[in-house]
């Protein structure tokens, strides 16, 4: 008994002991690691930034970044040359050309600490610095105006959309933007991806150039902000065919404002998930839905292949495929990428809504990946879980799929039934032409969606 009172005084006493020197230590050293880190990647970030500039506005904010006391003036001041009228000519000078740019100052001294960091980088290493700078904004020069020539060939060869980046800008005020060469402003793209109802086209090669190309940094992080922002209930990838993706998009962009709708409709609907909300509202948006229930099989197959080789089960019906993104030559940000193709047709034969050729959905799903018969997510009769396959034998719901009877008919996702009776096209239509998936596992050949082959630029992003 007396043992124990001791050992609960120690802890007590332990417990109620003042913190060591060494402990006191070990906290202002990880606070000062924490604000050293954010102070790097401030650095990276202006450095980065500072590549998209002229020669002249880099070395005018290198070495103005490493007297941080003037930035905080600049900032400040109601002028610049109040804010320097005590530094040398050449201090001076260089304030000037970096306030001539308000988005470099507001960036430069709104993190003092990094662009602190990246002057006395500067200081040391001003030889190797300049080399390298001169050497990446070189690149970076290039890579840009390939840029700007290949999105010069999609408005080129896409009037809708051409028509629609016209209309766009009038009414943005930004018709300036189309006077001269380049890729289209921060402020038009992210307008042009919440209303891509109203230009689908030009959404569609907006998206399309963000997979695709090497982009300068506004471009590739506005689109990069909206993909993270909606990837829940967007595909994986976009590459294929232009019409599909624009009326994928401009679905896109009315589910969410339903969404949004909703949401203020009552404190409760906050709760709901845009999952949820686009499960209760399927029939509404069709095309996000099949994307959904392909990000559901991919997730359930990969599930499966993870299985114990010990332990195998055998494969329930339709295909798969893995999801072949643009890679190399793409500038949109490692970060963003979703967890799979989009893919979403069956197979069969007949034309769809988009009319064209019998393609063949994923792997041919009439084949399936173990010679099941029937297409869609299901087995034998087709279906997201049909009586003879699914997630689970019986279905979702009952013999025909989710519910029974498929998603309207019977067969389930994608068979005879379809959407419907039929398929969105003829027996077995698929979404778009008769056997084609809106974005197919091989993107090479049998894919709807998915038959973008590769990017413009074979180096890495």
């Amino acid at each position: 008994m007396r043992s124990r009172t001791a050992i609960a005084a120690v802890v007590i006493l332990l417990a109620l002991a003042p913190i060591t020197r060494g402990q006191e230590l070990a906290f202002v050293t990880s606070q000062i690691d924490a604000r050293l880190d954010v102070a790097r990647q401030n650095a990276r970030d202006l450095f980065t930034k500072l590549l998209t500039y002229p020669a002249e506005t880099q070395s005018a904010a290198l070495q103005l970044a490493q007297f941080p006391e003037v930035l905080s003036q600049l900032a400040a001041a109601p002028n610049v040359e109040a804010a320097v009228a005590s530094a040398p000519p050449v201090l001076q000078a260089a304030a000037r050309e970096v306030v001539r740019n308000p988005e470099l100052l507001k960036q430069m001294s709104g993190q003092l600490l990094g662009a602190s960091l990246l002057g006395q980088v500067y200081a040391d290493q001003k030889p190797a610095i300049d080399q390298i700078m001169t050497s990446l904004h070189t690149r970076q020069a290039d890579e840009a105006a390939e840029a700007t020539r290949a999105w010069a060939e999609r408005l080129q060869q896409n009037k809708l959309a051409s028509q629609q980046y016209q209309q766009v800008a009038s009414q943005l005020g930004t018709q300036a933007e189309l006077m001269k060469p380049g890729l289209p402003s921060e402020r038009l793209v992210k307008h042009v991806l919440v209303e891509a109802d109203m230009c689908p086209d030009l959404a569609s090669e907006i998206v399309d150039q963000w997979e695709r190309e090497r982009n300068p940094g506004d471009f590739r992080q506005s689109v990069d902000l909206w993909f993270a922002t909606n990837q829940e209930v967007l595909p994986g990838d976009f590459v294929g065919d232009t019409s599909e993706r624009a009326m994928l998009l401009a679905e896109h962009a009315k589910f969410v404002r339903a969404y949004e709708a909703f949401v203020k409709e009552s404190p409760a609907n906050a709760r709901v998930s845009k999952l949820d909300f686009l499960e209760s509202s399927a029939a509404q948006f069709p095309m996000l839905t099949l994307v959904l229930q392909d990000k559901l099989f991919a997730m359930a197959e990969m599930m499966e292949s993870s299985r114990p080789m010990g332990n195998p089960v055998a494969k329930r019906g339709g295909g798969g495929g893995s999801s072949s993104r643009s890679g190399g030559g793409s500038s949109r940000s490692g970060m963003s990428r979703g967890s799979g193709p989009i893919s979403t047709a069956s197979s069969g034969s007949g034309s769809g809504m988009m009319g064209g050729s019998s393609r063949g959905g994923r792997n041919n799903r009439n084949n399936g990946r173990n010679g099941n018969q029937g297409s869609g997510f299901g087995q034998s009769g087709g279906g997201f879980g049909n009586s003879g396959g699914g997630f689970g034998g019986g279905g979702f719901g009952n013999s025909g799929g989710f519910g029974g009877g498929g998603f309207g008919g019977s067969g389930g996702f994608g068979n005879s039934g379809g959407f419907g009776s039929g398929g969105f096209g003829n027996s077995g239509g698929g979404f778009g032409s008769g056997s084609s998936g809106f974005g197919s596992g091989n993107r090479n050949s049998n894919s709807r969606f998915g038959s973008g082959g590769s990017s413009r630029n074979s180096s890495g992003g």
